[in-house]
């Protein structure tokens, strides 16, 4: 697809495209329009809302954009942050708010999946989320589409909605496990697994990052030992990673100890395998080889996809999880 979008960084494919659009529709030529679109953003209460005099900022105090209009003759201001496939840093959505505590709208538009965890956590940010599809249905009710309006509804279709879809649709129904060389497939698996285990096990947390060559990887915390060697807190995490071309899920555990320690931390290593290969022994799962090396981050077991289909992985893993979290944190004879 050649389209223009697709060649152009975050800046263009959401901040500068938004400027353009809000400008455009503050023609009268567009009031219907404009209506229609701040309707479906969710920036005015009624679709028969009339908008007016819209303006917009760029880059106050460090802000994607801030949109001003008035609304049925009185003023509105929205702030967005924008979004195609990284999240916010920790306190940005906080500080902004505090910057501009009196705006009537706060906005987290991102094109690209947003995970459980994320979402929750912009709405306790006091911001609404938009995601590719509601902007795509609010892009479409401008009945006069500018050319880049079409080219950027192809873009939003074919390079975020038509994809996501498709991990949706595919990915466990059809062990499409090649899907997860996308970090979006990675966060989509384990994001189902975070909300499926919320308010089961102790501590949750859900990050993606990428190797030196690269490529993603997620990880998705299931348990947390405070303290424990010395200061250092000790983690139970899923990752989800390839080795040799092989896609896994693998469970680590993870403390940033130092070289006093290494001794105390592979012992329990070999106490959490003994634990957790028992609790794998009640379900029809098939474990490869873990690799004895890592001194911070130590493999517990893996299981390769291409051994463990998707969909029954995913029907145990609720239960496989909050058993190994559970034994894990109430175990009393860790070193």
């Amino acid at each position: 697809m050649n389209n223009i979008f697709c060649y152009a960084p975050k800046e263009l494919t959401t901040d500068a495209f938004l400027n353009w659009l809000f400008i455009e529709l503050n023609d009268n030529q567009n009031a219907k329009a404009a209506r229609s679109f701040f309707y479906r953003m969710g920036l005015s209460e009624k679709a028969t809302c009339a908008i007016s005099d819209i303006e917009v900022q760029r880059q106050v105090e460090h802000t994607d954009l801030i949109v001003s209009y008035n609304m049925n003759g009185e003023r509105r201001q929205a702030l967005f942050e924008n979004k195609t496939y990284s999240t916010f840093r920790e306190n940005q959505l906080n500080d902004y708010k505090k910057k501009f505590p009196d705006f009537s709208y706060y906005k987290y538009l991102k094109l690209a999946f947003i995970n459980f965890s994320e979402r929750h956590s912009v709405y306790e940010s006091g911001y609404e989320v938009i995601g590719a599809k509601t902007f795509y249905s609010a892009l479409q009710q401008i009945d006069s589409k500018h050319y880049l309006i079409k080219q950027y509804l192809d873009f939003l279709e074919y390079e975020y909605i038509l994809p996501l879809q498709k991990i949706e649709s595919e990915l466990c129904a059809q062990n499409s496990y090649s899907l997860f060389y996308e970090a979006q497939a990675q966060q989509f698996f384990l994001s189902t697994l975070y909300e499926e285990l919320l308010g089961s096990v102790s501590y949750l947390f859900l990050e993606t990052n990428y190797n030196p060559d690269g490529t993603p990887f997620t990880l998705l915390s299931i348990a947390k030992r405070e303290d424990a060697y010395d200061a250092n807190p000790e983690y139970l995490w899923w990752r989800i990673d390839m080795r040799s071309n092989k896609f896994y899920l693998r469970l680590n555990q993870w403390s940033g100890i130092s070289a006093s320690s290494w001794e105390s931390k592979q012992q329990n290593l070999e106490s959490l395998r003994s634990i957790t290969e028992k609790i794998c022994s009640k379900y029809s799962l098939k474990l490869g080889k873990v690799i004895n090396k890592g001194h911070k981050e130590s493999e517990v077991i893996i299981f390769f996809f291409e051994e463990n289909e998707l969909l029954e992985l995913s029907k145990i893993l609720v239960s496989l999880s909050c058993e190994i979290s559970q034994s894990y944190m109430s175990t009393k004879s860790w070193v």
